[in-house]
């Protein structure tokens, strides 16, 4: 029995590692978040009843490939796009508007960047906003893959509210 987990074990773990769909954080169970999906990515969370896909990166990171991938699949493409700086107030709004909207409409959606740094960044002041702790925004951020100088101003931003 033994030897059967021992070969069974490492056969899951590269099973699981080769599912690019587990690579989304999913701190409610209507909202992902990441970076770019694949198409194999966007036909399972479209199995799961996804409905809005929200871009945060600028059109010279690439949009077009996701925005069609969407389209194609029949959803509602929303690209706010978020540079190197924190976003502005007004784009948090908006986003967080997006978002809502949608799942009040019984959309699950996908919020995303380049590699989930900004979406998760978006995702925490959103959720503060809502009146989530700082702490649980900041853990579900960081799930995401917000890191680094980004994730250290947005500590400072949310220790401030």
């Amino acid at each position: 029995m033994m030897r059967t987990f021992r070969l069974a074990l490492p056969l899951a773990l590269l099973v699981l590692a080769s599912m690019s769909f587990a690579d989304f954080s999913r701190p409610t169970e209507n909202v992902w978040l990441g970076g770019p999906p694949s198409e194999a990515d966007l036909d399972a969370m479209v199995e799961e009843g996804l409905g809005l896909v929200i871009d945060l990166r600028t059109s010279e990171e690439g949009i077009e490939e996701t925005e069609q991938a969407a389209r194609d699949r029949g959803l509602r493409y929303l690209n706010i796009a978020v540079g190197r700086e924190l976003a502005d107030e007004d784009l948090v709004a908006e986003t967080g508007a997006a978002l809502e909207q949608a799942l009040a409409d019984g959309e699950r959606v996908l919020l995303h960047c380049a590699s989930g740094n900004r979406a998760g960044e978006i995702w925490a002041r959103h959720r503060v906003q809502q009146g989530i702790s700082a702490e649980r925004a900041l853990a579900e951020s960081r799930a995401s893959g917000t890191r680094g100088e980004r994730l250290e101003q947005l500590q400072e931003i949310l220790a401030a509210e």
